[in-house]
Parts: structure tokens; sequence; C-alpha cells
């Protein structure tokens, strides 16, 4: 992903546009505080697309997906090798039988029953056989760092926004080769970066932290407050000019970026009377709460419960159930898990013995199938594979095609563990459905709420 210069600001732009501010006013153009380039690490191919222009995205949230049928195999097997530590348990067990042995020769040479000759033989084995639980310990650890490897190869094929905005532009599309080029356009709107102009008459009087009274062109009869940031500490000699930056805030992103702007800078007086900025709640604001029950009283309609499911981490729940309390809410969390389907796998029958598999393996390449994998672990234990894939049909068609060729193929689906949260929150009577579902938007990034129903203790 690439981000633009968010200090870069087309200055024939903002002096060619007409005259918009009044006499003493400056003009101004709004634009996006970020705006990010969206790419893939990796080439590849788009596989799916989740957003369309327009529409706002979080930071994390997931955009796109590329092509990753090979890492997401890649990762299978590798999760297969780590899951399991049996040669570990096997050199262990050789390894005492080696020292038992041992110790029996010892104690039959202090009865001059055995030779020298034949104990240190025993002690280099045991020895030896240490040394494979060691080699076997290792080699399961290195199994454990593949998954790990095979994990991150697999979650860069996941394309998530890097900020909280807006999707400006799609630049590519189902089915596209993504290399150097962006996939999609991201650009933050609150706050907005407000760009002035600004005479050299005024340099060295405008500093960081004052404040400019701004309007926009598309609501000129409001008058907003915005804050510098930065000053240019180099000036335009063809016109005379330094650049000022400012940061607008922009609740609801009711200004729209690209848009032009006058203001004045504020004097310490009108600083001074300005009101004072409201706190920035964790939630949105909610009325207050002085008791909550978990039983409405006689009379009163029931309490409304939101599940929200498919919460994807533990941190994000826990945020959200915090955010629901803090306005007087009930709120569980809890841990659910399964298995997803993912794909599917293009096998042969299980095959009892190891010769039989590789003999199989081995068939298969000579006529011409190169993507051969031979399973001795996991849910395909004792199985070749001659191919995974995302949807049944092209998985029918393989089977078809090496059923052609005389071999016994059958496709079986291929899951994969989740581990999501659900979390349920139980609203007092006097906050509507509605409104506790903008406020907890805030916190839930990866779940849509669901009315439903919930038995909850009463908050504390």
């Amino acid at each position: 992903m690439r981000f633009q210069n968010c200090y870069f600001v087309p200055l024939l732009f903002v002096l060619a546009v007409p005259a918009l501010a009044a006499d003493g006013d400056l003009n101004c153009v709004l634009l996006p505080d970020q705006q990010v380039d969206v790419s893939s690490p990796v080439p590849g191919v788009v596989q799916e697309v989740l957003v369309e222009r327009a529409q706002p995205v979080r930071g994390g949230e997931i955009i796109a997906r590329m092509e990753s049928t090979v890492e997401a195999a890649t990762l299978e097997l590798a999760n297969a090798r780590a899951s399991t530590d049996t040669e570990v348990k096997l050199r262990r067990v050789e390894h005492e039988y080696d020292e038992q042995h041992r110790d029996r020769l010892h104690r039959l040479q202090a009865l001059n029953a055995t030779s020298s000759q034949s104990l240190d033989d025993a002690a280099r084995v045991a020895e030896a056989a240490e040394l494979r639980v060691a080699l076997a310990q290792d080699r399961h650890r290195e199994a454990v760092l593949e998954r790990e490897r095979a994990e991150a190869l697999l979650a860069l094929k996941t394309i998530r926004s890097p900020i909280d905005g807006v999707i400006v532009k799609r630049h590519k599309t189902v089915g596209e080769y993504v290399e150097a080029q962006p996939i999609m356009s991201v650009a933050r709107l609150d706050p907005l970066r407000v760009e002035v102009i600004t005479p050299l008459s005024l340099f060295g009087t405008v500093k960081e932290g004052m404040r400019m009274a701004l309007r926009a062109e598309t609501d000129p009869d409001a008058e907003r407050i915005a804050t510098v940031t930065a000053v240019d500490a180099v000036a335009d000699p063809g016109s005379g000019t330094f650049g000022v930056q400012l940061e607008l805030p922009n609740p609801g992103m009711k200004l729209p970026a690209g848009i032009r702007c006058s203001g004045r800078f504020l004097s310490a007086a009108e600083v001074a009377a300005l009101p004072p900025e409201p706190a920035t709640p964790r939630v949105a604001a909610m009325p207050p709460v002085e008791e909550f029950s978990p039983e409405p009283a006689p009379g009163q309609p029931e309490a409304a419960c939101l599940v929200y499911e498919g919460v994807r981490s533990k941190r994000e729940a826990t945020a959200l159930s915090e955010a629901a309390r803090d306005f007087g809410a009930g709120a569980e969390l809890r841990a659910v898990s399964g298995m997803r389907p993912v794909g599917y796998v293009v096998v042969t029958p299980a095959l009892p013995t190891a010769d039989e598999r590789y003999d199989m393996a081995r068939r298969l390449r000579e006529a011409g199938v190169s993507d051969v994998l031979v399973f001795e672990r996991g849910d395909f234990s004792g199985r070749v594979a001659v191919g995974a894939y995302n949807g049944p049909k092209s998985a029918e068609r393989r089977r078809a095609q090496l059923e052609r060729l005389g071999f016994d193929i059958e496709v079986q689906p291929r899951t994969r563990r989740f581990d999501e949260w659900q979390v349920q929150v139980r609203l007092p009577v006097s906050i509507p459905q509605a409104q506790a579902r903008d406020a907890l938007a805030t916190v839930a990034q990866s779940a849509q709420p669901r009315a439903g129903d919930c038995h909850l203790a009463a908050a504390r």
C-alpha cells in the first residue's frame, strides 16, 4: 500500500479557483486527512472484493481477498505436521529402553557377568537415543514454525483497510492480476485537512495551535473552527505565499473533501470566547440510566437484547461488552469454536500401507500429474491428494479428468477450525435499540448485531 503525501496541495488549483473569500478572508481547500492506495503485499489474482465505492470501512476490516488455494493447502499440511508429536514420543520410548538396557549391563558387570565392550556399546546406544529425542523435538519445533510461516503467507492474501475511511475508488475487480498496482483507494474524512495559501505578510505570526474560523462552499452559513497543525518553513517566491495546514473535525462526514472554503485566523480574545470543546466519549452519548434491572417492571415492555456474533478477537469482544456496560446495559461474552468449509480436495481412497500410497503417487506422476501430495497425518491421512480447489465444480472436473486416466479418485470437503466470540447485550428499557446500535458501532468492527433473546444478570 502507498500513502499519498499528506502535505502536498496543488498550488495552482488553489490560486486558480474563483474568489470565494470575503474581504480579509483567506482562500482554502478541504482535503482528506489521509488517502491510501491499498494494494497486495504479494502478486496474485483478485478472488473477492468485499466493498463498493463510497462505502465506509474501518481500520483492519477485510476489503478484498487474493486467490490463496496453494497457501491454504500449505497451511493445512503444515498444521497436520505441527499438531502431532508422535516422533518425539517414539524416540522417548526408544531412549528409555536403551537406558534400561545400559543399566542392566552395569549391574551385570558388577557381577563380572558381561564385558566392558558390551557396556560401552550400550552406553553409546543410550546416548545416541537421547540425541534422537532432541532431534525429534527440534523437528517438531521446526514444524510449528513452518505452520506460523504458512499462516503468515496466507494472511498476506487477505487485504485489510489500513485506516478508518471511505472507499473512493476501486482500481481492480475479481479475476484481475495485481502486482504493484493498487486494488482500491481509501480516504479518511474525519478529520479533514485544510490547506490555506497565506500571504508572506503573515509569515511569523501564524503558529501551530492557532484557530481559524472557516466556511465551506457547500455550507457557507455555518462557521467551523479548525486548528493549525503545520506551517511551511519555505515560501513560494512566484506567488509570495506560504502554506498552512489545519485540522477540521468532521463528525458524521457532513462535509465532503475536495471543496473550497474561506477563513480567517482568530485573535486570542476570540479564541478565549469560544465554547469549550466537548470531551470525546468512548461511545455515542446515551441518556443517563439511574438503575438497570434484569427484569422489566410490571406494565413495562421487555428489555431488548442485541446479539453480536462472529466477533473475531477477544479484545474486540471485551471492548464491546465494556462499552455496553458504560451506558448501563448488561453484557456477556463467550467463545465460539467450530469447523468451517474452506474448499475441496481431490484425493484417492484411503490406502492402508505407505508402500501403496507412494506407489500410487509414482503412478500418478508417470501419468503426467504434477501436483501430487501424500498425506500421512491429518484429516486425509492415508490418501494421495492431486489438487485443492475453492469450488466443487473445479474439483469435480479434476476428478473426472483423472478417472478417465484410470485412477480411482474422489472429492472430499476441506474444513478449517475457527475461533470467534459472541457478545450478548441486554439493553435497559429506556434505551432504544437503534440508538444502542449506533453507539456500539464505533466499537464493533467485525460483527453486525441482531435482535435476539438473552438472560443476563443485572449490570453492576
